[in-house]
């Protein structure tokens, strides 16, 4: 919350000739400040609110389009081995044992079958919805636009900070 106060503060700075000030002398931010933050600021909100690292989170859509691709309308259904991936998605053996014990510790995929010695066959258990989450967050944020917009000035002129506390905007 205050890393994006923070960025419409500076959004606003950017454009402080084209800003009025408060009988202060402060900069006052403008609706257009805070649109250009969140659209600047879009992806970084995301993977804040995402449980899986970047790079991690792009192996498990990668993942997921390759079995849709190889498993049609059973995809979700689908058990692969970790060499199948491998040479399906031309990754690196260390770097695929990583991801897969991350997905296995957060519970994301399982194995299901397989041996030690022989190599496990593993099943997606948390098919999430990472689009769902993005659409979900660009409406609320949006949401939250249209209500500034419709408010009135008395109730726009300040914003809360992470304390809870008013500052001008």
């Amino acid at each position: 919350h205050d890393l994006f106060l923070n960025f419409v503060k500076m959004v606003t700075l950017v454009h402080q000739y084209q800003r009025t000030k408060d009988s202060k002398g402060r900069l006052v931010a403008e609706i257009s400040d805070i649109e250009q933050a969140i659209s600047i600021m879009f992806d970084s909100i995301v993977l804040k609110v995402d449980e899986l690292d970047g790079s991690l989170r792009q192996f498990y859509e990668q993942l997921k389009d390759y079995l849709r691709s190889q498993y049609g309308q059973h995809y979700n259904q689908a058990e692969f081995s970790l060499r199948e991936i491998r040479q399906g998605l031309k990754i690196s053996k260390t770097q695929l044992f990583r991801y897969a014990n991350d997905l296995t510790r957060l519970e994301y995929i399982r194995p299901c079958g397989g041996h030690v010695n022989k190599g496990f066959i593993y099943k997606i258990v948390y098919w999430d919805n990472y689009q769902g989450l993005r659409d979900r967050i660009k409406t609320h944020l949006s949401t939250q636009i249209t209500a500034i917009k419709t408010a009135s000035p008395s109730e726009v002129g300040t914003l809360r900070n992470a304390s809870g506390t008013l500052e001008p905007a």
